[in-house]
């Protein structure tokens, strides 16, 4: 009886998409400077993004990107040397 891996690897796959996306919005913040939080969010879920509500959640929760109380999203200077290293540790 061999041991089933799929949900591991479903798992494993998942969190490299939503670090991709991570990364993905972290550039296209680098690349505009700011942005309207639900205008970004709807260039990602346009592109069949789905996870973009989690992943903007997290990236304001590891301080990668401040949402400001008019709803404008910039990148931090965390958020810009994450961008540069590819790093995304939780």
């Amino acid at each position: 009886m061999g041991v089933q891996t799929t949900p591991h690897l479903g798992h494993e796959r998942g969190q490299t998409r939503q670090r991709e996306l991570e990364h993905d919005v972290l550039v296209h913040l680098t690349g505009i400077g700011s942005a309207k939080w639900g205008k970004i969010y709807s260039h990602f879920y346009q592109d069949g993004r789905g996870e973009i509500g989690e992943v903007l959640s997290q990236l304001t929760h590891r301080g990668h990107i401040v949402i400001e109380l008019d709803g404008t999203t910039r990148i931090t200077v965390a958020g810009l040397r994450h961008s540069t290293l590819g790093s995304f540790a939780a």
